[in-house]
Formats: C-alpha cells, sequence, structure tokens
C-alpha cells in the first residue's frame, strides 16, 4: 500500500505515535505537522490531512483557513479528530463538504489507523477517475444516471442550484452535468453563477435537456455551456459524450 498521511498537531502523544507507527506498518507514510511551516512542506503529496482539533488549533486558527485551500481541489482528503464540541467549531470556519470524515474522541489507534489507511486507498483510487458533479431535482433520474457513470468516473450528486454552487465553492469538479429546467434555480442562473465567479468561470458545464428544453437552451448559448445532453439518451450515447469530452 502506498500514500501519505499528515497528522496536524501541536505536540507527540502515545496515540499519535500509536498511529503514526500503524500507519507505517501497512506500508504508508506517516508525518506529523506541528505548525503552518510544517504544515506547507509536507502538503504537496499528502492524500489524507488529519486535523486534531485542540486548544493550539484556536490559538492558529490561520491553520484552518489554509486547509480550506489545501483542500478545495478535492484532491486530497480532510479528516477532523475531536471532541464533538470541537468538531462543530471547525465546521464554522472550513465547509463541511470540505470534510471526509470526522472523529469523535475518545477513539482508539488501531480504529483510526484502519480508517486512515482506507481513506488513504480510496483517495488514491479518486484521484486517477476524472469527477462529474451531477445537479437535477429529479432522484431518479439522478439515480440512473449515477449508476451509468460510476463506473468510470467520480460522480457526487446534488439535487438544486444552490447546492451545486455550494459544492463548487468547496470542490472543483472536472464536469458539470447540469439539468437546463430546475425549480427555484433553473440551470441557466447557476451556469450564470458559475460564469460570474473567477474560481469557476471555466468550468465546463453540460446541460441536461428535455426536448421541451432544446429551444430554450439555445437562448442560454451566451452563457458558453460546453454542450447539450439530452435526457432521453441511453446510456451508451450518455457515456459516448462524457467519454468524447474527456478525451478532447
Amino acid at each position: 500500500m502506498t500514500g501519505k498521511i499528515l497528522l496536524i498537531n501541536d505536540a507527540s502523544s502515545l496515540t499519535v505515535d500509536a498511529v503514526i507507527s500503524g500507519l507505517q506498518a501497512r506500508g504508508l507514510t506517516a508525518v506529523c505537522a506541528q505548525d503552518m511551516a510544517a504544515l506547507d512542506r509536507e502538503a504537496d503529496d499528502t492524500d489524507v490531512f488529519l486535523l486534531s482539533v485542540g486548544d493550539f488549533l484556536f490559538r492558529a486558527p490561520e491553520i484552518l483557513d489554509r486547509m480550506k485551500e489545501l483542500c478545495l481541489s478535492g484532491k486530497r482528503m480532510l479528516c477532523t479528530v475531536g471532541y464533538r464540541e470541537e468538531l462543530a467549531v471547525v465546521e464554522t470556519v472550513v465547509p463541511k463538504a470540505l470534510i471526509e470524515r470526522s472523529f469523535i474522541r475518545p477513539l482508539e489507534a488501531p480504529q483510526l489507523v484502519d480508517a486512515l489507511a482506507s481513506l488513504a486507498a480510496t483517495n488514491r483510487e479518486r484521484n486517477e477517475r476524472k469527477s462529474i458533479l451531477l445537479v437535477d431535482d429529479d432522484v431518479t433520474f439522478l439515480q440512473m444516471m449515477r449508476n451509468w457513470l460510476s463506473g468510470q468516473y467520480r460522480v457526487n450528486v446534488v439535487k438544486s442550484g444552490a447546492q451545486a454552487l455550494e459544492y463548487v465553492a468547496a470542490r472543483t469538479p472536472d464536469l458539470v452535468l447540469l439539468d437546463y429546467d430546475m425549480p427555484d434555480m433553473s440551470g441557466p442562473q447557476v451556469l450564470e453563477a458559475f460564469r460570474n465567479v473567477p474560481a469557476t468561470a471555466q468550468l465546463p458545464v453540460y446541460f441536461l435537456t428535455g426536448k421541451c428544453d432544446e429551444r430554450s437552451a439555445e437562448s442560454a448559448a451566451r452563457l458558453e455551456p460546453n454542450g447539450y445532453l439530452l435526457k432521453a439518451m441511453g446510456k451508451e450515447h450518455v457515456l459516448s459524450a462524457v467519454e468524447q469530452f474527456f478525451r478532447t
């Protein structure tokens, strides 16, 4: 097994030492960072950050801001460990969508080692796949599309435009498949919001349209969607279209 876990903690302890030893016994690289300089030095090739919440974190809140920056791409996982009230405070600074898993104290070192080793392997596998965000208010359609695509891609689903905006503020998918006709916030409104923010202005977006949406969708051409997929398309046509997008 390969991978790297970075434990962010203010001091060594028996538990931290046991976790590092356990991860190293699994063939993983495990390192402890106790300040911002060490965090920046070790971050590049890290698969999973384990942020140990404690007094030092609240004395150095800039670490939380740095964690947000490091995890926005979705290429690294962020986990937290602490007491419930401490974890709740972290979530007021770091969006919950960025936190892969929170571990609640007290817990045993072997339990933490097993979970971190599994997450590191999952992250390596994830990063080898392109990521797709599906946005649609039809839960049945979302599930069908997810089933079709998840064999080849990392697929996440949200059910509204507001959830899509929240998601891309935390992570950047390689492609968004966006329902054109949704209540509250339509597909064109979501795409316009993407285009108006520098971080998401170039985000690739395909509209998902029904036949009755086709003519309307042409009016959204000024927003420069990357393409259109008819909802009536079968599995093979959908997979072919997505594959063609990533190939080109």
